[in-house]
C-alpha cells in the first residue's frame, strides 16, 4: 500500500506533466518505429528478393533505440521522481544526454545477456513461419519431438515437437523478461552528477534491497499486459468466428500482408491500447515510487 500510496498521489498532483510526459515518450517511440512501419508498408512480403530494406529499417530502429528512446527513457525516470517527492527536491535533475546515451548502451548489453536465447527463437521463427516454406517448419518440429520421445517413448512426435518448440520459446521469453526488469531500478537514477557505471552499480544494490516491492510490480505489470492481449485476442476470435480462423487471420497479416478484415485488426488493437495505455502511468510511477522512497528513506 506504500508503494501505491506514493504513486498514486504523485500522479494526482501533477496530471498535466504526467500527461505530457506520456504523450512525449509515445511520440519518440512511434518515431523510432516509423522505420520497421515504413518497411512494412513498402515492403509487406518477406519473400522481397532484396533484404537490404529490411536489414535497412531494422538497422534504424536499433539506432533510433540507443540514441533517442533510452535516453528520453532515463529522463522521464527522473521527471517521474519529482512528481512523486514528499519534499521540494529541485537539485533532481536528469543527467546529461551523454551519460544517458552511454547508460542506454550499458542497459541493452545487460539486456541482450539474458535476451539473447528469445532473440535467438524470434529469428527462428520469423524464418520457419515467413521465409522457409512450411515443410521445413513441419521437418523442424518433428526433429524436436524425437528428441522428447527420447526421454519420453510414448509421447506422440509431432504434438511433442510443437509442445516442446512452444515451451522453448515461452521459457526464452520469461528469461528475457526476469533479466531485464533486474535493471528497472536504473532508469529512475540517473540523476545530474552520476555515472553511467556507478548508477548501474546502486541500482543492483537498490534492487536487491527492494526485491520483494519491484517484483509485485513486475507481478502487476504481467496482469494487465495478459488482461490487454486477452481483449485482443477475443475480438480477433469474434469477428474471425473462433480462434485458429483467428490465428490463420493474424498470420496471413504479417505473413504477406493481406488483412482480411482490416476492421476487426482496427478494433483489436484499439481494445488493447484502451486496456493497456491508461495504466502505463501508474506502473511506471510504482516502480519510481520504490526508488524515491529507497531515497527518501536514506536521507531522512
Amino acid at each position: 500500500m506504500k508503494t501505491h500510496a506514493l504513486a498514486w498521489n504523485g500522479l494526482k498532483k501533477h496530471p498535466m506533466r504526467i500527461c505530457g510526459l506520456m504523450a512525449e515518450q509515445i511520440a519518440i517511440k512511434l518515431a523510432a518505429l516509423s522505420p520497421l512501419l515504413l518497411c512494412a508498408a513498402f515492403h509487406p512480403s518477406p519473400d522481397n528478393a532484396s533484404g537490404f530494406p529490411k536489414a535497412a529499417a531494422l538497422s534504424a530502429f536499433i539506432l533510433l533505440i540507443v540514441f533517442f528512446v533510452f535516453p528520453a527513457r532515463f529522463r522521464a525516470g527522473i521527471v517521474l521522481r519529482r512528481c512523486l517527492e514528499r519534499t521540494d527536491g529541485a537539485r533532481l535533475r536528469p543527467a546529461g544526454y551523454k551519460t544517458r546515451f552511454l547508460a542506454g548502451i550499458l542497459r541493452l548489453a545487460f539486456g541482450l545477456i539474458w535476451g539473447f536465447p528469445f532473440l535467438f527463437c524470434c529469428v527462428g521463427v520469423y524464418l520457419y513461419v515467413f521465409v522457409y516454406d512450411a515443410s521445413r517448419a513441419g521437418e523442424m518440429i518433428e526433429r524436436i519431438g524425437r528428441v522428447a520421445v527420447l526421454l519420453i517413448p510414448s509421447a506422440d512426435a509431432a504434438k511433442a515437437g510443437v509442445f516442446m518448440a512452444a515451451f522453448i520459446s515461452a521459457a526464452s521469453f520469461f528469461l528475457f523478461l526476469y533479466g531485464w526488469r533486474r535493471g528497472v531500478a536504473y532508469d529512475f537514477i540517473l540523476s545530474s552528477g552520476a555515472t553511467p557505471v556507478a548508477a548501474w552499480k546502486t541500482a543492483r544494490k537498490l534492487h536487491a534491497l527492494r526485491k520483494g516491492r519491484f517484483f509485485i510490480n513486475a507481478l502487476l505489470s504481467f496482469v494487465l499486459i495478459v488482461v490487454s492481449l486477452a481483449g485482443f485476442s477475443a475480438v480477433i476470435a469474434i469477428r474471425s468466428g473462433g480462434i485458429s480462423q483467428g490465428f490463420m487471420m493474424l498470420y496471413l497479416a504479417f505473413s504477406s500482408g493481406i488483412v482480411l478484415d482490416p476492421g476487426g485488426l482496427t478494433a483489436a488493437f484499439a481494445v488493447f491500447v484502451l486496456l493497456y495505455l491508461p495504466f502505463i502511468p501508474y506502473r511506471k510511477a510504482r516502480n519510481a515510487a520504490v526508488v524515491q522512497d529507497c531515497y527518501e528513506e536514506k536521507g531522512s
